[in-house]
């Protein structure tokens, strides 16, 4: 092994604690900032375990995308029920992590077939609540495509071929135009 292949271009923080906060940052934002804030008061103890193991130790394995992980952890929240202020923070996760409108709508319609579907549609409350609060922060979706600036309130996904017309899905406003 070559001096390049065994210097790491970014050294990555060491302690449990350390790794988990910067992934829980990334992942989770502002939302799991304010989850550990509401802990302090009652149990600052149980901050440290919720950084340190599921983000410190979880979160931070290399096998699977963070974008994966919350489509997992989406899958799991909603199939539980009784989970929604959890599933709301992932599914802002998720987003902030690259899922859109339409995969998160997706993953919560899979969950009728296994979970229920009492489960889905408290799960498609908990979407709708965070998809309108990050409408009334200016906090828009992402594309489908890579788009920044202007271009991404239009939120458009190809979304299908139909009768040799394309079409295009605006997940903001959930209605279909021609292309």
């Amino acid at each position: 092994m070559t001096q390049t292949q065994m210097t790491p271009t970014h050294t990555p923080p060491q302690t449990r604690l350390e790794r988990g906060t910067a992934a829980m940052a990334a992942i989770d934002g502002e939302a799991g900032e304010n989850v550990i804030a509401s802990l302090a008061g009652i149990a600052p103890d149980f901050a440290i375990y919720l950084l340190e193991f599921p983000f410190g130790d979880i979160y931070s394995r290399p096998d699977l995308s963070l974008r994966d992980r919350e489509i997992a952890t989406i899958a799991a929240l909603c199939a539980m029920g009784t989970a929604r202020p959890q599933l709301e923070v992932h599914i802002e996760a998720g987003m902030n992590v690259g899922l859109t409108r339409v995969e998160i709508t997706e993953i919560l319609m899979q969950m009728s077939i296994y979970a229920g579907f009492p489960a889905a549609l408290n799960g498609f409350a908990a979407a709708k609540a965070v998809f309108a609060r990050r409408e009334d922060q200016g906090i828009y979706p992402p594309s489908c495509g890579s788009i920044t600036g202007d271009e991404n309130r239009e939120f458009c996904c190809l979304l299908s071929q139909f009768n040799g017309r394309k079409w295009r899905y605006n997940v903001t406003h959930h209605r279909r135009h021609r292309v």
